[in-house]
C-alpha cells in the first residue's frame, strides 16, 4: 500500500466525528445545531488538511480525481475510509444517546428541490476545494467550507448533506430522515454536482490561467533565442 495509513486515518476520524456531531445534533432541540456541525466540520478540516488533504467527503476526492490531482489506488483508500468512517460517526452519535444498535429507517419523501439543493450544494462545496487549493489558498477552505456548509444547511429545504458517504450512513441514523431508497437519488444528485464544479472549474477558470502560463513559456523561450 502506496498510501500513508495517516492519511487514511485522517479521513475516517475526521468523517467520524462530522456524523458523530450531525447525528448527536439531531437528537438535541437546541436551535444551534447547525452551528455545533459547521464548527466540528471546520475544526476537522483543520486536524486532516495537514495530513490527507481534508477531504472528508468522496465528492471532493472524486474531483481531484478527475482533475487527476489524485490516483485511482488512493482514490479507492480514501473512500474506504470515509465510507467507514461516516458509518462509525453515525453509531457514535447515536450510541452519545444511549441508541446503541444501527437500523434502516423509513426515511421521508424526497422532492425534485431538495435533490437541486444537493447538487447545488456539492458543487460550490467542491468548487471551494478546487479553487481555493488550485490557489494555494488551503488554509482559508475550512472557514469557507463550514460557511457554505452552515448556509446550504440554513435554506436547503432537505438541510445539507452534500457528501455521498455521509448520505450512505444517514440511511442507518437512529433520527436520520433518508430510506435506502432515497439514498441513491441524493448521491447522484451530489455526483452531477461535482462533475458541474469539474467542468466550471476546468473550462471557465483554467483557460485564464492557462493563457497565462502559455504566455510565459513563450517569453522565456523568446528570451532563450
Amino acid at each position: 500500500m502506496n498510501i500513508p495509513i495517516r492519511k487514511i486515518a485522517a479521513e475516517f476520524l475526521g468523517v467520524a466525528f462530522i456524523l458523530a456531531a450531525t447525528v448527536g445534533a439531531s437528537f438535541s432541540a437546541s436551535a444551534f445545531g447547525p452551528v455545533a456541525i459547521a464548527a466540528v466540520f471546520a475544526l476537522m478540516l483543520l486536524v486532516a488538511a495537514p495530513i490527507s488533504g481534508g477531504h472528508l467527503n468522496p465528492a471532493v476526492s472524486l474531483f481531484f480525481l478527475a482533475r487527476r490531482k489524485m490516483s485511482l489506488a488512493d482514490f479507492g483508500w480514501y473512500l474506504l475510509a470515509q465510507f467507514t468512517g461516516a458509518l462509525a460517526g453515525v453509531w457514535l452519535g447515536g450510541a452519545l444517546w444511549g441508541v446503541l444498535s444501527l437500523s434502516v429507517n423509513p426515511g421521508i419523501a424526497t422532492t425534485k428541490v431538495s435533490l437541486l439543493s444537493e447538487a447545488v450544494g456539492t458543487a460550490v462545496l467542491v468548487a471551494i476545494f478546487g479553487q481555493f487549493a488550485s490557489l494555494k489558498l488551503e488554509r482559508l477552505i475550512p472557514v469557507a467550507a463550514a460557511g457554505w456548509f452552515f448556509a446550504v444547511g440554513i435554506f436547503g429545504p432537505a438541510g445539507a448533506i452534500l457528501n455521498p458517504a455521509a448520505t450512505f450512513a444517514s440511511i442507518f441514523a437512529a433520527q436520520g430522515s433518508i430510506s435506502a431508497a432515497q439514498a441513491g437519488g441524493f448521491v447522484v444528485a451530489q455526483v452531477f454536482g461535482t462533475l458541474i464544479a469539474v467542468i466550471v472549474l476546468g473550462f471557465v477558470f483554467k483557460p485564464m490561467g492557462g493563457g497565462k502560463t502559455k504566455g510565459k513559456k513563450k517569453a522565456k523561450k523568446a528570451k532563450k533565442k
